[in-house]
């Protein structure tokens, strides 16, 4: 008690990023459940994520391993752009494979 965060948090207690991994990670559960019970190959899923922070019109890069305490104060390489369809995508950020909602 008094920790700040309790990894036994309820479902109705987790945020919606929380919530939106369980449901990408259960729906693939589901599917390769369904393809082995009609007797079809299962399928693979590639799931990567990447972990930003918006700080003072800054993008942090939380998986990044060199960043040090003091990143706050230095110019991030990360970038936002909208490709021609209205698509919103990041570069220079980050990104690691997820086999799991742990």
């Amino acid at each position: 008690m008094g920790s700040g965060f309790d990894l036994s948090v309820g479902d109705t207690e987790l945020g919606i990023i929380p919530r939106a991994v369980r449901q990408l990670f259960n729906t693939i559960q589901e599917r390769i459940s369904r393809a082995l019970e009609n007797g079809q190959p299962e399928p693979t899923f590639k799931v990567s994520a990447q972990f930003l922070e918006l700080y003072n019109e800054e993008i942090l890069d939380l998986f990044d391993v060199c960043r040090d305490p003091d990143s706050r104060h230095r110019k991030s390489n990360i970038r936002i752009h909208e490709d021609a369809s209205g698509g919103i995508y990041v570069s220079g950020a980050s990104t690691r494979s997820v086999i799991s909602e742990a």
